[in-house]
């Protein structure tokens, strides 16, 4: 089993990454265990992240190693020169198996050196190989120094050398008889013994050739010598032009029968053995399986030993804690047992002493009658003695004296033991159930020996006698002690129910301290949409919100794109939630209900528990573009038309469990969520009702809240400081309405309502089940509408006439009066131009003929003519918008034109204002850009590089709401599962789903009852083990962002 890198297996590694991980910069430096380090890479749009243990390998991972708790003093002295710092080279120091990583160039470039033999080490130097930090000291040598402030010897790295058949011959005079080749070739090749083994099979020799067994010397010597030079053209030549190919990598695994998946399984359970960079000889007859790249395989192979060992560790706390347990156990059940034992044994001796009173009695007194005579305590034991051995049956059952504490041992038969020998004899055989009752009873006899207590099985009992007390008494005194042991039996065994219930308790309390990670498990892909609220809709529909002010911004401005559906609340921190809805249409109801419900939830209203209801919009009608003398705060957007009220909520919210399925997998959960009917729905929803916004008097203060909440702007004949003061206290977060405003027309202002935001209804299909909201919009029909009503307007409308118009009038024969009626339109007929346009031409005549002269003017104005030379009044005008001057002064006519202009634009940005204020931006930001590369600040290849950048950002948010699919709620048996999601939504949204809980605002805290519903999930729901597995690996973080407030979980 391979446990570090070989020199090949380090070349191909090298080969494989450099071109891949060269030019990214270091991002941050974490630290595993003293020894295993993550250095994390970023280069946009790529990340990886490079795993280095001293000593063993170093490779890219795909895995979420546990990091520690607080960084090393190694780790912050790396942090400190290598963060930021952009990865320039890495290469081998000769042929030793060291790698030098360069960050940074020249003069600031840091070296930071890996060695992988040995017990290894990682030494951080400076661009002159001084050694900075270094995680062990060692002295090779005298000259040869590891240590802070010594100079790293580059130059000792070992070089190669030619094999000759003379450093063969040394090599094999040196080994012993029976050696494998490749042991005794090792030490004179750098390739490694997987190399050596397979060149000699290529050249005949069998497998795991040993000297004087199957390789014969000096017979074989030059085939052996042959084999060897194909390992050198294999390490040297053919590695370093490219002539290997790497992409068929194999993970070799090691079967072993006697070890199954369960009881009754009859696959064997395959091991990691081996990892190799391509195909080799000895190998091709074993197991294997093939991966895309050797840094992948390792990845793979290191990890999954990483595995076993963290699940080793975990069982070795887990049985040393149960050990404790287990012993506390024993030790309150043999004090349950003596006290039970101990009212046995009273029992009995009381007995035998009421059966045996009289003789017991005349024992006493013989001894009574010699102390009381003052014999030497030394002449009574000899006299008694003395009586035994003459047969006095009072003396024979005295067994000792103890006259210090005035007691005497006697010994009486046991009648129990007497009745069980009888039986015994007069059985003429017994079974094996005897035999082991006999067994028991021996084993009990030998403890209850032990203790010092009797057993029944006893032919004799051992009694303890107060001589001061009668036969009698001593028979009571023991009764007596026969309550006391029960007294004592009953409180040991409440108090040890007690005991192995706080033992118990602590061992899971040490287990839970003592937690270690069971498994590596892959780095899960991060969905764009997981940093703001989301949830998928019953529908197959992505809805996300806003957690704060900052993200309610980004989510208006960055992803609320065309056909998307905008939803609020008008409640104190209230989410801005948007329904992405890419593949064009209309938003269901069920759908539009479901995010009402978000953007209720994660408001006041949660705490409050105080139910209300949303409102909706299309995405037109949002628009940061504040009105004349106000401004919007960060999270704050204008809101202009009709909002489209939904039914009030319930404050009800589920929490379930969406699992990530391989792309085999998919297909079995397409269409889980699709369009619903209003029969079909989970919970009644009634279609959308619109109302337009209520009007609200200029004196009010408006609803201004401090968090994102709806509020309607103040109208009317405001002054620009009351508007300035209500712009402040708007609060962040806020969607303003905008006001109505006075129509010239009531006819053409309906028109273009009608135009902009046209009625909306809903009708459902109950054939089909399927809702459909039609949007009647009769363009060609309010357009003419519009165009007839300016034309009456124009001829109904009295012209203004110039003194040209006038002369030219006159000269027809027109009075004063005539003049005076005459129509606009009338008037163009008869002078082929209008009013407006001539008094312009004839104000800027007047203007340029009036304007006196200004001394010192014109001297500048040739300066200037000089100095922009060679610049173009288009080029000129860029740089303008680029410095945002206001140019020249602007004359009376281009002002008025300037205006027009100006209204023009805000006339269409109130049809429609997004489409309007993108297109605006996005003239300005070409004209920037066009300027900022005619002179030289932005290049053509990072424009082009940045747009890439933004496409492939783009492309990959709208790949990743295709993957809805592939996250399901309903896992089959057969599904392979990536990994597990927690989303918090509305309870209709999830009741399909497997694992979920239904939550309402209650006292709880979020952190204890998710944890709860995590372990439900896992141990009382019938999960498989796949499904255990990915869901304890969700990270608490995951688990409790989402989760809006204090709950109550319900069934």
């Amino acid at each position: 089993m391979k446990n570090r890198f070989s020199t090949l297996d380090l070349q191909v590694q090298l080969a494989e990454l450099k071109p891949r991980l060269t030019g990214m910069r270091v991002a941050n430096i974490y630290d595993i265990d003293n020894k295993t380090y993550l250095i994390r890479l970023q280069q946009t749009p790529e990340k990886a992240v490079l795993l280095i243990e001293s000593g063993i390998r170093f490779h890219t991972t795909e895995y979420d190693w546990p990091k520690g708790d607080a960084p090393s003093g190694f780790t912050m002295k790396c942090r400190k020169h290598l963060r930021t710092r952009r990865l320039t080279d890495m290469k081998q120091l000769g042929v030793d198996r060291v790698i030098d990583l360069t960050f940074g160039s020249d003069e600031a470039a840091y070296h930071l050196i890996i060695e992988l033999y040995d017990r290894g080490n990682i030494i951080l130097t400076e661009s002159t190989y001084n050694i900075l930090a270094l995680l062990r000291r060692r002295t090779d040598s005298e000259d040869v120094k590891f240590a802070v402030g010594e100079r790293y010897p580059i130059e000792a790295s070992k070089q190669p050398s030619p094999i000759t058949r003379e450093r063969l011959e040394a090599a094999f005079a040196s080994s012993k008889k029976g050696d494998p080749a490749r042991k005794a070739l090792n030490p004179i090749m750098e390739c490694g013994p997987q190399a050596i083994e397979h060149c000699m099979q290529l050249h005949g020799f069998p497998n795991n050739a040993k000297v004087g067994k199957g390789l014969a010397i000096p017979d074989d010597l030059d085939r052996v010598l042959a084999a060897m030079k194909q390992a050198e053209d294999l390490l040297f030549e053919k590695l370093k032009a490219g002539d290997i190919s790497v992409s068929a990598t194999v993970v070799q695994y090691l079967p072993i029968d006697t070890i199954r998946l369960a009881e009754g399984d009859e696959a064997p359970v395959l091991v990691l053995d081996d990892v190799i960079p391509f195909m080799m000889k000895q190998f091709e007859d074993r197991p294997h399986i093939h991966l895309p790249s050797f840094d992948r395989a390792i990845d793979r192979y290191f990890s999954e030993l990483e595995t076993q060992k963290l699940q080793m560790r975990a069982m070795q706390q887990e049985a040393a804690a149960l050990k404790k347990l287990e012993a506390v156990k024993a030790s309150h059940e043999k004090h349950v047992e003596g006290y039970r034992l101990a009212q046995e044994a009273n029992e009995r001796k009381a007995q035998v002493l009421e059966a045996n009173l009289e003789q017991v009695d005349r024992a006493i007194e013989i001894i009574r009658s010699m102390v009381a005579n003052k014999l030497d305590w030394v002449e009574i034991a000899e006299l008694v003695k003395e009586a035994q051995q003459q047969g006095d049956p009072d003396a024979r059952i005295i067994d000792g004296l103890k006259l210090d504490k005035n007691h005497m041992t006697i010994r009486l038969p046991n009648p129990e033991a007497h009745a069980e020998s009888s039986e015994s004899d007069s059985s003429s055989a017994s079974d094996s159930e005897e035999e082991e009752e006999e067994e028991e009873q021996k084993a009990i006899a030998a403890a209850s020996k032990k203790r010092g207590t009797s057993s029944a099985t006893d032919p004799f009992l051992t009694i303890d006698l107060d001589l001061a007390l009668t036969a009698y008494a001593n028979a009571c005194n023991m009764y007596q002690h026969k309550k006391i042991s029960a007294v004592k039996e009953q409180k040991a065994r409440d108090a040890t129910e007690l005991a192995i219930q706080s033992a118990e308790r602590k061992t899971q309390q040490q287990l839970q301290q003592n937690n270690v990670t069971t498994a590596v498990n892959k780095q899960r892909k991060i969905y764009w949409f997981e940093k703001f609220l989301w949830f998928i809709s019953s529908e197959n529909y992505l809805v996300i919100g806003g957690r704060d002010r900052q993200q309610n911004e980004i989510l208006v401005r960055r992803y609320l794109k065309k056909g998307d559906v905008y939803v609020h609340a008008d409640l104190h921190g209230a989410a801005s939630v948007i329904v992405k809805n890419p593949r064009g249409g209309d938003v269901p109801p069920i759908t539009l209900q479901e995010a009402g419900h978000m953007a209720v939830i994660y408001s006041g209203s949660w705490e409050a528990r105080m139910p209300t209801s949303a409102w909706w919009v299309h995405h037109d009608q949002v628009s940061k573009t504040a009105p004349a003398g106000e401004y919007l705060s960060t999270g704050s957007f204008m809101i202009r038309g009709k909002k489209n009220y939904l039914p009030k909520v319930e404050l009800v919210m589920g929490f379930a469990i969406l699992f990530k399925v391989d792309e085999g997998s998919v297909a079995r959960h397409v269409n889980e969520r699709r369009p619903r009917g209003l029969g079909e729905a989970s919970e009644a929803s009634s279609p959308a009702v619109s109302r337009p916004p209520e009007p609200v008097e200029a004196s009010s203060s408006g609803a201004g809240d401090a968090s994102p909440v709806a509020a309607e702007s103040e109208a009317g004949d405001s002054t620009a400081t009351q508007n300035k003061n209500k712009a402040e206290s708007q609060p962040a977060g806020t969607a303003v309405v905008a006001p109505e405003v006075p129509a010239e027309s009531s006819s053409a202002m309906s028109t273009a309502a009608a135009m902009a935001f046209p009625d909306t209804e809903i009708s459902v299909d109950y054939a089909s089940a399927t809702p459909s909201a039609s949007v009647s919009r009769t363009v060609s029909h309010a357009q003419s509408e519009a165009d007839t009503a300016v034309r009456s307007r124009m001829q109904g409308s009295k012209a203004r006439l110039s003194a040209k118009q006038k002369r030219q009038l006159k000269k027809k024969g027109y009075t004063p009066a005539q003049m005076s009626s005459l129509t606009a339109a009338e008037l163009q007929e008869l002078t082929g131009e209008s009013g407006e346009d001539s008094e312009g031409e004839d104000d800027q005549r007047n203007e340029h003929a009036q304007q006196p002269a200004v001394r010192g003017k014109r001297g500048k104005k040739k300066k200037k003519q000089q100095k922009y030379a060679e610049q173009d009044e288009d080029e000129r005008q860029l740089r303008l918008d680029l410095l945002g001057s206001a140019g020249p002064q602007l004359s009376r006519a281009d002002k008025r034109a300037r205006r027009k202009e100006k209204l023009a634009a805000k006339q269409q940005a109130t049809r429609d204002p997004s489409e309007a204020v993108l297109q605006q931006i996005s003239s300005v930001t070409d004209r920037i850009m066009a300027t900022a590369e005619s002179v030289g600040l932005v290049t053509t290849e990072q424009t082009s590089k940045q747009e890439k950048i933004d496409e492939q950002i783009q492309a990959q948010e709208e790949d990743q709401l295709t993957y809805l699919d592939a996250l399901t709620g309903l896992p089959h048996p057969d599904d392979e599962l990536m990994f597990a999601l927690p989303v918090v939504a509305p309870y209709g949204a999830v009741r399909q789903y497997r694992f979920k809980a239904k939550i309402v605002p209650g006292e709880q805290k979020k952190g204890k009852a998710i944890r709860s519903l995590i372990h439900h999930f896992c141990t009382e729901t019938g999960a498989s083990s796949a499904e255990v597995d990915v869901i304890k690996a969700i990270k608490d973080l995951e688990l409790f962002r989402s989760v809006p407030g204090k709950i109550k979980v319900m069934a």
